[in-house]
């Protein structure tokens, strides 16, 4: 039983019982036969009891109205919640359908994305890479990622990273990570995030925030010397 409802019975059982407790101690030990007492019993009842109960009926709307309260903001911040995680699918949706139309990629998108970490996987096996981070350098600066490659992803690509920005429920923003990157495959995510640090910087403040967003296919990792 609610902690709170267990209290409320125990105050109510008081405020009724201990009036006629005392009555009864103090007045009339027993029950009268006297009309004119039955009478003052019936005054002591109605004064006491009538304020007793009124203010039980304030603890009790009182209580009532929190609890709606409560219900109340717990069915908006639902709502609120749901609406974020919507508006991230139906970008991640919109990225996902953009990619796929890009004439740039076509017909094979898959293909395409693998193209890309063989190419530069050929210019590493010649230059080999001390680090990751010389990975990730030539990557970005890889002839293949012409500026008209992913301009229109980028846009839909930021505006997502703008509205993750904005989800300040760690557990929300988890989720909400979750979902865009399960709407492409690792090679997808790295590329898309090269292509987006070498032509849109401005938005490596976001991406700097989300650092397993993507990470080197192993292809190329392991052109790493101390990771053959």
């Amino acid at each position: 039983m609610n902690k709170k409802i267990i209290i409320a019975i125990i105050v109510i059982s008081v405020l009724t019982l201990v009036p006629m407790g005392l009555y009864f101690s103090i007045f009339n030990k027993s029950l009268s036969h006297d009309n004119q007492s039955w009478g003052a019993f019936g005054s002591f009842i109605g004064g006491i009891y009538s304020s007793v109960f009124g203010l039980i009926s304030a603890v009790v709307l009182i209580i009532t109205y929190n609890e709606m309260k409560k219900f109340n903001n717990d069915q908006l911040e639902h709502l609120r919640r749901e609406k974020i995680i919507d508006d991230i699918k139906i970008l991640c949706n919109l990225l996902d359908k953009t990619i796929t139309k890009n004439k740039n990629i076509q017909p094979d998108r898959e293909q395409f994305f693998s193209w890309l970490t063989s190419h530069i996987a050929s210019y590493l096996t010649l230059h080999r890479p001390s680090d990751e981070e010389e990975v990730w350098e030539s990557s970005i600066k890889a002839s293949t990622l012409r500026l008209d490659l992913f301009e229109d992803e980028v846009k839909v690509f930021q505006e997502i990273l703008y509205q993750l920005e904005f989800i300040t429920n760690s557990e929300l923003k988890d989720i909400a990570k979750l979902i865009i990157k399960s709407e492409m495959n690792s090679q997808e995510r790295y590329w898309l995030e090269c292509y987006t640090r070498r032509y849109h910087s401005q938005t490596n403040i976001y991406l700097n925030k989300w650092p397993d967003f993507s990470q080197p296919p192993t292809k190329l990792t392991r052109l790493i010397p101390d990771q053959e």
